[in-house]
């Protein structure tokens, strides 16, 4: 009688020991920067999201979009009213009025533009 309640024990075991553990580090290895930077590359040029590269390089939305967002911006933060020709001429002009003693205040530059 112990034979066949052992007998049921084992087949038991296996049954429930299946799962077996899988460390982060080697998940994540094989994730490195030349797969990334091919996900990050259709957004950038706007051919798909980043929730959509994600699905695409099967890449964690999170992951993807941290990446995304580490990159720096191509965007200017002002726009330029002078081109650059026109606004070295302005720097000079404005030194060499300096340097006669005739100063120019913000506002003054404003109405003189």
């Amino acid at each position: 009688m112990l034979s066949g309640v052992q007998g049921d024990m084992t087949s038991l075991e296996n049954k429930i020991m299946v799962f077996k553990y899988k460390r982060k580090t080697e998940r994540v290895r094989g994730r490195d920067e030349n797969v990334m930077n091919r996900a990050i590359n259709p957004i950038n040029q706007r051919e798909t999201s980043i929730r959509g590269a994600a699905l695409q390089f099967r890449i964690p939305y999170p992951t993807l979009r941290k990446h995304f967002l580490k990159q720096p911006s191509k965007k200017q933060r002002f726009t330029l009213v002078f081109s650059g020709d026109i606004e070295q001429q302005l720097v000079q002009h404005i030194q060499e009025m300096d340097a006669r003693f005739y100063g120019f205040t913000k506002q003054d530059m404003h109405f003189s533009i």
